[in-house]
């Protein structure tokens, strides 16, 4: 039993910190069994230590970067295949990095609803949503194809968001495509601003950028000035 001040060597608390480290690894499956049992150095500590900093999603290494430049996600129906490709182009060279409910060979392999969720519980992702008139015959209509099942699907996780947020809208924003018009928006939508493509191209960008286009007060008129002599006070007596 130890008393009084005990001066412990540097070289054994360098040993227990680098057994605690290769414990903890070991134990959140870092380190495999096969690690476990063999000599683990510094370097390689290091090295596990580093890849657990590179799963690390991008939007937290630089904030300000994924509110300029941040995920798009867009819903559309089948009858925008064409239109939204050239969309979607655009808006990669403008530095969003934007998704739509296509599925390509990789996402074939994913479970559709999981690689949905991902995008639509994220409050940093802003939702397009593309109207046409058949989105408005997806999402209220009795008969659908199996991409309109998908439409419907994301239109009542967005309904319900927009429910749960007091009826507030904070990141679904309507863009009008084709020949569609103010009335094949959703009405729980109505009363936010809707745009149009391409007509309204730089205000959306402005929306999507989270920012607002500065309209200057506009300047009155010049005041008129009139003149009127008065008259003296002895003419006044007269």
């Amino acid at each position: 039993m130890m008393s009084g001040n005990t001066t412990v060597p540097l070289y054994l608390l360098n040993t227990a910190c680098t057994t605690m480290t290769l414990i903890i690894l070991w134990v959140s499956g870092i380190i495999t069994q096969q690690e476990k049992g063999s000599t683990t150095s510094i370097q390689s500590i290091d090295t596990h230590l580093s890849h657990v900093t590179t799963r690390l999603p991008a939007s937290t290494e630089d904030p300000g970067m994924s509110l300029k430049t941040g995920n798009i996600f867009i819903t559309h129906s089948s009858d925008l295949s064409s239109e939204i490709v050239p969309f979607v182009d655009f808006l990669s060279k403008q530095g969003f990095r934007p998704a739509i409910d296509i599925f390509d060979n990789p996402i074939r392999r994913m479970d559709i609803n999981k690689w949905k969720d991902s995008y639509l519980k994220d409050p940093a992702t802003l939702i397009i949503v593309a109207i046409s008139p058949m989105y408005k015959a997806d999402i209220e209509g009795s008969v659908v194809d199996n991409h309109g099942l998908h439409t419907r699907y994301i239109h009542s996780m967005m309904q319900n968001e927009y429910i749960q947020q007091g009826s507030l809208n904070f990141r679904f924003i309507p863009v009008l495509f084709l020949n569609a018009s103010q009335k094949y928006v959703p009405s729980w939508l109505q009363n936010t601003r809707v745009y149009s493509w391409p007509r309204d191209t730089e205000d959306l960008l402005l929306r999507l950028l989270r920012e607002e286009r500065y309209i200057p007060p506009p300047v009155p008129m010049e005041p008129t000035l009139i003149i009127r002599p008065v008259a003296s006070s002895s003419a006044a007596t007269q």
